[in-house]
């Protein structure tokens, strides 16, 4: 049976040359028929809005059978951040890869309804969490990484250089030999039944 993936994107112009549709495609590319990916448009991606992205999340994930991978790219990875620490998902989470994402509420990062809330990671702690960021990010800058290290240390952590903000340029070979490789709990026990 094939993993499912469920990717959020960007915020901004996407395309298959903008945002995140190469990371997409690519993505596409190097996991050939392993894995089944769904990745939504988001609402309004030039002016997105955390809680309107939640929603098309909480549409989109409850519509999956079975456990599912996340991977979100910037915006899109700081919103599974909120979205999982606050609404309520009934689909097992295999793991999380989250990808050049800014803190929301560091800095000048999020508005009132989009910052992470006090105590948001006690909510993710039965998710094993991949964080990557490339040092020459010149989107999110690198801080803000170390901002979600210290929320959440028990994360994996690829301190990444030479990928940008957009990963033109390939995918990481960290990314690909982590992802579907956490043995979740609930994956554990699915591996039992005969």
């Amino acid at each position: 049976m094939k993993k499912q993936i469920l990717f959020i994107h960007s915020a901004g112009a996407q395309s298959d040359t903008e945002g995140s549709g190469p990371f997409l495609r690519r993505l596409h590319r190097e996991t050939g028929n392993n894995y089944m990916i769904k990745a939504p448009s988001m609402p309004r991606p030039g002016n997105p809005d955390c809680l309107n992205w939640m929603d098309t999340i909480d549409a989109k994930i409850h519509l999956l059978k079975g456990p599912v991978i996340l991977i979100g790219h910037s915006f899109g990875g700081a919103v599974l951040f909120k979205y999982l620490s606050e609404r309520t998902v009934e689909v097992p989470i295999i793991e999380l890869h989250v990808i050049a994402a800014p803190y929301l509420g560091l800095e000048e990062w999020g508005s009132e309804n989009c910052e992470l809330k006090p105590g948001f990671d006690q909510k993710l702690t039965g998710i094993p969490i991949h964080l990557y960021h490339s040092k020459d990010d010149e989107i999110v800058p690198f801080p803000h990484l170390k901002q979600y290290q210290k929320k959440l240390p028990r994360a994996s952590t690829h301190e990444l250089d030479g990928y940008g903000h957009l990963f033109q340029r390939d995918l990481p070979g960290e990314f690909l030999n982590n992802l579907g490789h956490s043995r979740s709990q609930v994956e554990w026990i699915h591996a039992e039944i005969p």
